[in-house]
Formats: structure tokens, C-alpha cells, sequence
């Protein structure tokens, strides 16, 4: 049942593309990184951020629209979070950070854009998320392009200090 689920979703991602996610991922993990010269290994590290980056973001866009529909409660759940640490087995934590993170990304439409390219990193995705609530929310929609824009260029440390004096000028 669940190799169905995962062919419905190469279906959607495959794009027509030899192949498929689970094919490909497959082929991935059978890589032995021993073999690889350091360039090549490099390399792949940094592909498989990358695409690891790309992934979430379309996992992302799929926990969006099953919290949007409210498919979580169909057994009764409390909560999205609840449901999927549930069913998924992860950690509470990581299920409310992922819902939230969807959640937030509704509104975001450069951040989002950027993160599907794989041109931001959860975690800067996540700092994003984080600046972005309720009290500065007119701000962070004139900004949030140019926000993206120190985003795709800066480390991650580099970008959160400028995200926090974005947030706190004073």
C-alpha cells in the first residue's frame, strides 16, 4: 500500500523525466561515497543539501494543503502536529515545526518560490518563517523579497544577523 502512495507521488513529481523519485533515490543510496574522489564527494554532499532543501519544500506544499483540507482530524486527531508525529513516527517537535512551517509558507510567496528552486535551506526557510508573525506582517510582505534575496547569498549565520536587526532596528 504505501509503495502505491509512493508511486501516486512520482507521478506528480516525475514529470515525464526516465525514472523516478523512489528509482532514483534508490540509485542514490546505493552510491558508495568511498569510491568518490573528494571533488565528487564534495559535490554531492552539497547536491544532496540541495535537493534535500528541494524536497522539503515540496513536502512542505503537500502538509499545506492535507492541514487546509483538515484531512488530520478524518480519525480525530486534536491537531495537525498530533496526527503526524503519529503517523509519520517522528518527534512532536519536528511534526509542529513542519506544520508550521507550511502554514506560514501560504503567505510567503518569494520565500516559497526560492525554497522549491532549492535556492534556500530549511533552516533559512525556517529564520524566514520565524521573523515573519502577526506584529510584523505589512513589514515583512514589502520586504520579503529582498529578505529572499540576502538569503540565497549569505551564510546562514550572516543572514540571521541581519534577520534580527530587520526585526529589531533599534
Amino acid at each position: 500500500m504505501r509503495f502505491g502512495l509512493f508511486q501516486g507521488i512520482e507521478q506528480v513529481y516525475d514529470g515525464g523525466m526516465d525514472g523516478g523519485l523512489v528509482a532514483s533515490l534508490e540509485e542514490l543510496v546505493g552510491v558508495d561515497p568511498e569510491l568518490l574522489d573528494d571533488v565528487a564527494l564534495h559535490e554531492a554532499v552539497v547536491a544532496f543539501e540541495q535537493v534535500s532543501s528541494r524536497l522539503a519544500a515540496a513536502r512542505a506544499a503537500l502538509v499545506s494543503t492535507w492541514d487546509s483540507r483538515t484531512v488530520w482530524a478524518a480519525d480525530r486527531s486534536r491537531s495537525a502536529s498530533a496526527r503526524l508525529a503519529r503517523d509519520a513516527r517522528c518527534a512532536p517537535a519536528t511534526a509542529r515545526a513542519e506544520v508550521r512551517r507550511a502554514r506560514k509558507l501560504r503567505t510567503m510567496p518569494a520565500t516559497r518560490a526560492a525554497f522549491e528552486a532549492g535556492e534556500l535551506s530549511v533552516d533559512h526557510v525556517d529564520a524566514l518563517c520565524a521573523v515573519n508573525h502577526p506584529r510584523l506582517e505589512a513589514l515583512f510582505a514589502r520586504d520579503e523579497s529582498t529578505l529572499v534575496n540576502h538569503g540565497r547569498s549569505l551564510g546562514f549565520d550572516d543572514f540571521h544577523r541581519l534577520l534580527q536587526h530587520w526585526r529589531n532596528p533599534g
